[in-house]
């Protein structure tokens, strides 16, 4: 009997010392699975948010982006279109010139007819996009003809991209854009990957807090029951309060579209350290979608000037075929090889009387819409002064004072202009900073003409300047070009030079005038054995008077 009761002190006495210990450990189980459990929801909604918000903005910005692009490529072709009167062959260079080498332009006409292909190949229909095997090709025809103004995603060739069109005015045609939606995933997978290496570092941290705290837990219920469960509980009220508010703030940013919200919780711990790389993320998210914006506006700038100074240069070349000067006492041809470069330069050929015509050739130092612009002054004064009959050099002396004068900028101007007489084949000439020109005598090599240097217009005012003559046989041929033709250099830095212009010249010598130039410029590309990074200008005359 007494021993029954005795065992059964014992039993209470364990429950009694026992009871504290079960309380703290579940309390303390409870906290700490709660904590695992919301820092698990958190994260997934970081994942999430991250993901979503980001890729969304991303796409977004591309689409937005194409749409831009559509429109301006549209509004270039109809500016272009009224300006060379309907001539959709003129068009190659706008469709081509591409912002990003991944985004794809073409033209598109309203019955689903392709004019020019995303290279600049001009096609006049030769694919119907109404009538190919390829669904998505069908459909852009489609929402062209419907009129449906908006971007999709669809497939092209097997291949998901995003798509959007703007209509021409001059021309029952759309420019159409399209670009792959990989180059908006690999953004937003480079994020999700880093939210998924921060769920990681952030589920070894609670790990090691969790095996810590039951550490601590076991040695502190041996000692004081009491004291563990009211530490516990403190424990708990420290972590789960904290969670709460980041759980709270999170819901919060993850309706925010503009992803400035900041998580304020200072806690001293991984709660803390996990607001804080939220905050960076979220702080990183909004920095690239404002580089993004920014990005997107500098290019469409870029390209709004870059077509407008092409436009500015078109507008100084004559626009009529060689020969146009319908004299059977000569022959005169002019090309411009457009490189990767923005240079002005300009040449004219025109008759001043029934007897003489002028030959302008220019080009002007720097580029973009200021040496555009000085371009055409120089032109118009050059023709203005070159009509009036004016010798070479009262013409030269005069431009250069106004020039110099009118435009204070550190642009100057390589000029040359000679005057040919159809009758006696008297050839005068000036050069102020290009090269004096290679002529080629009947049955004989090209030769350079002598010529007196002259200093480049627009440097110093009150220069005086010296032209040059010579007289021009039957068959005799003239050979002009700007300095890029010198200057070409291959990939180790060498330059073309004036003896291989010499030797390549004397190569096509009895080829026609134009076959000359075209061969010439072949030459030099072989040289350099990749893209000029400049434009290179050319006139080739033959006197057959």
């Amino acid at each position: 009997m007494f021993k029954n009761i005795k065992s059964r002190i014992i039993v209470l006495m364990l429950i009694i010392s026992l009871l504290p210990l079960f309380i703290t450990g579940f309390v303390s189980y409870y906290s700490l699975t709660t904590m695992r459990d919301s820092i698990t929801v958190i994260s997934e909604q970081m994942g999430k948010i991250a993901a979503g918000s980001s890729g969304n903005a991303i796409r977004t910005h591309i689409r937005e982006n194409n749409t831009s692009i559509a429109r301006l490529r549209a509004k270039l072709v109809d500016e272009r279109l009224s300006y060379t009167d309907g001539d959709i062959e003129g068009l190659a260079d706008i469709i081509r010139d591409t912002i990003d080498p991944n985004t794809q332009v073409f033209l598109l006409s309203d019955d689903g007819s392709l004019l020019i292909d995303s290279d600049g190949n001009f096609i006049n229909g030769a694919e119907n996009y109404n009538e190919s095997d390829d669904l998505g090709k069908r459909f852009i025809a489609r929402a062209i003809a419907n009129d449906d103004t908006y971007s999709v995603d669809i497939s092209v060739n097997g291949e998901p991209v995003y798509f959007a069109y703007s209509e021409c005015k001059e021309i029952p045609a759309s420019v159409v854009v399209i670009i792959p939606e990989a180059i908006a995933d690999e953004h937003v997978n480079a994020i999700t990957e880093s939210v998924i290496a921060l769920n990681h570092r952030v589920s070894e941290e609670v790990q090691s807090t969790l095996l810590f705290t039951l550490t601590v837990l076991v040695g502190t219920v041996v000692f004081a029951a009491l004291a563990a469960m009211i530490v516990a509980l403190i424990f708990a009220k420290n972590i789960t309060v904290p969670i709460e508010k980041l759980t709270e703030e999170v819901s919060k940013i993850g309706s925010d579209d503009s992803l400035s919200m900041q998580i304020d919780i200072r806690t001293g711990d991984e709660v803390e350290a996990l607001a804080d790389s939220f905050n960076l993320m979220t702080e990183r998210l909004h920095g690239f979608i404002s580089q993004l914006e920014k990005q997107t506006a500098e290019k469409e700038r870029a390209s709004a000037e870059l077509s407008l100074v092409k436009r500015l240069q078109d507008m100084a070349f004559p626009h009529i075929a060689p020969g146009y000067l319908d004299r059977e006492e000569i022959d005169v041809y002019g090309t411009k090889k457009e490189n990767n470069g923005q240079g002005s330069a300009f040449y004219n050929y025109f008759p001043i009387n029934s007897d003489v015509i002028a030959v302008i050739f220019a080009e002007v130092s720097g580029s973009g819409i200021t040496a555009a612009v000085k371009m055409l002054v120089a032109k118009t004064l050059l023709e203005q002064e070159a009509r009036s009959g004016k010798p070479l050099e009262e013409i030269f002396y005069n431009v250069n004072n106004i020039l110099y004068e009118n435009e204070k900028t550190e642009l100057n101007i390589s000029a040359f202009m000679g005057y040919i007489n159809l009758t006696d084949g008297s050839f005068d000439y000036i050069t102020a900073g290009i090269k004096a020109p290679f002529v080629k005598r009947i049955d004989k090599t090209f030769e350079m003409l002598e010529c007196k240097e002259n200093i480049t217009l627009a440097v110093h005012g009150n220069i005086r300047y010296f032209a040059n003559s010579s007289t021009l046989g039957h068959g005799d041929k003239i050979f002009i070009y700007s300095n890029e033709a010198q200057t070409a250099k291959n990939p180790s830095g060498e330059m073309f030079g004036q003896k291989r212009l010499f030797d390549s010249l004397n190569v096509y010598r009895n080829d026609d005038i134009q076959e000359i130039c075209d061969k010439v410029y072949r030459d030099i590309c072989s040289f350099t054995e990749e893209a000029l990074n400049e434009d290179i200008m050319m006139i080739a005359a033959e006197f057959t008077g």
